[in-house]
């Protein structure tokens, strides 16, 4: 499900609190937040207006040690995501709600003769495995807007 971003390309606490109203309740305890690492200088301005002032969004939790968090839940840095200013540059997901399917049996082959010479045995490993979201799509509750286990944010 995609969160239509609140101003233009760039990420506002707007965008935080509505990604998070549109979770699932019951994905709150799970769920995580996915971050580009070209994004986080961006995540660490995020600054909300208090007043005539205003205070950062906390995203250091040095509680337990250093991790990073937004609004209580993990926040993951990796590669996987697009950097910010794409369709869904942040993502809240709840992992619990991905299905993993292993379509056949690991098959484990190997060779003495390819490398003969220096004394080597060459591994092949071969799984064949799939995976998709386990609800396909966004649930609309009685009142309210569409809920979903997997909220990503709209591009600009």
């Amino acid at each position: 499900m995609s969160y239509d971003r609140a101003t233009g390309s760039d990420l506002v606490p707007a965008d935080i609190y509505g990604m998070y109203a549109r979770m699932l309740p019951q994905s709150l305890g799970n769920a995580v937040w996915l971050v580009n690492q070209k994004s986080l200088p961006q995540v660490f301005e995020l600054a909300q207006a208090v007043g005539t002032g205003g205070a950062p969004v906390n995203i250091l939790d040095i509680t337990a040690g250093p991790r990073m968090s937004l609004l209580g839940r993990p926040l993951i840095v990796t590669e996987k995501i697009p950097t910010l200013g794409s369709a869904n540059d942040l993502l809240f997901i709840d992992p619990s709600y991905y299905l993993i399917g292993d379509r056949q049996g690991v098959s484990l082959d190997y060779s003495e003769h390819s490398r003969f010479s220096t004394d080597e045995t060459e591994l092949r490993i071969i799984e064949r495995v799939d995976g998709r979201p386990w609800l396909q799509q966004a649930v609309t509750p009685l009142n309210g807007d569409t809920l979903s286990p997997f909220v990503g944010i709209s591009a600009s």
